[in-house]
């Protein structure tokens, strides 16, 4: 967690990305793998776009686990490029982030339940 701590904050500009999607119960499970893929390459995206500008350190964390693979991962990552270490994983509380920046989520979904479900990703650009 040290590591972490000192990257985040070795940055001096965060954008958080929020995207937040409709559910119902039988659309659950695709529209979570879909609005974490749709988030991941946004963020890839945005990171392209940083680069162009010569902002070379620019880095995203992806909110929740990798979905980068329909099928799940295998024992080695068959997008290492891609892949991106998720925010909770690097010590950083995605909910009090977005209070912090004035951002209100829709309570935690459950597939029982429809609702929205909500995606949250950071650019770290320097």
């Amino acid at each position: 967690m040290e590591y972490w701590e000192k990257l985040v904050r070795s940055y001096s500009v965060g954008e958080l990305c929020i995207s937040t999607w409709d559910y119902t119960t039988q659309t659950f499970d695709e529209v979570r793998r879909k609005s974490a893929q749709h988030l991941h390459a946004t963020l890839l995206q945005r990171e392209r776009e940083c680069f162009d500008l010569n902002k070379y350190w620019a880095v995203s964390l992806v909110g929740g686990s990798c979905r980068l693979c329909p099928e799940g991962c295998g024992d080695t990552c068959r997008f290492p490029q891609n892949a991106r270490a998720a925010m909770e994983g690097a010590g950083i509380d995605v909910i009090g982030t977005c209070v912090i920046a004035g951002h209100s989520l829709p309570k935690y979904p459950h597939p029982n339940n429809g609702g929205k479900l909500a995606r949250v990703g950071l650019l770290l650009v320097e």
